[in-house]
């Protein structure tokens, strides 16, 4: 009698100990498994700051291999804008600018170093402040007013431009030049003066010479 309870008290020390042994095991295995610790921006935040990049981080390296970020704004458009980024167990998703208030979600697909994928989202608002704040930061930026528009050259041209003039030079003058007819006309005027002129002569010398003929007549 004594020896079969001694065998049943060890029969059952083994159960005991086998079974807690497993559920250790077990708790350990649930434990090691990759999950997200903290984002930026943070799960059902309210943003009145527009992000550039969505940050994830993970308690343990993640597999840069099949990890996928899918950032949805409302009406359903998609913000991602390149490839996601790893390093370790962060990963960072940039964003094309936000274009509308209101709720944006953030689906990630990613695979732990143990080969264990993980899935989920987070999500936050984004307010209307925010876009009147990207609007006026990016009109900042530009040096530019909402009522100035560049003239189509790319320059004013209310004024023509003043060119300085090297020491001693003197302006060219304004004035409109002779055009060819202009000369010309000249030209045919100092012909005619001239020509005139020449018959005016002969004909003074003609008359000087018959009054010679007349007096040796005589």
């Amino acid at each position: 009698m004594a020896r079969r309870s001694i065998r049943r008290m060890l029969v059952g020390l083994f159960c005991t100990v086998s079974i807690g042994c497993a559920s250790t095991v077990a708790a350990q295995g649930a434990f090691a498994h990759n999950v997200l610790e903290a984002s930026n921006p943070a799960d059902k935040s309210e943003l009145h700051t527009a992000p550039r990049t969505i940050l994830l981080d993970f308690n343990d390296k993640v597999l840069p291999r099949f990890a996928t970020v899918i950032v949805s704004g409302p009406q359903g458009k998609r913000y991602e804008n390149g490839s996601v980024a790893i390093k370790r167990d962060t990963i960072r998703q940039s964003l094309k600018p936000l274009q509308a208030a209101g709720m944006y979600v953030v689906a990630f697909r990613v695979v732990s170093a143990d080969g264990h994928p993980i899935k989920g989202q987070i999500s936050f608002k984004l307010t209307t402040s925010a876009l009147t704040a990207t609007a006026e930061a990016a009109s900042a930026s530009s040096g530019e007013s909402p009522d100035e528009k560049p003239s189509p050259s790319g320059r004013d041209v209310s004024s023509p431009p003043t060119v300085a003039l090297p020491p001693g030079a003197q302006a060219p003058s304004m004035a409109r030049p002779a055009t060819q007819a202009e000369g010309l006309g000249t030209r045919a005027l100092m012909a005619l003066g001239i020509a005139a002129l020449a018959l005016i002569g002969v004909g003074a010398l003609s008359m000087r010479r018959r009054g010679d003929v007349d007096e040796d007549g005589h």
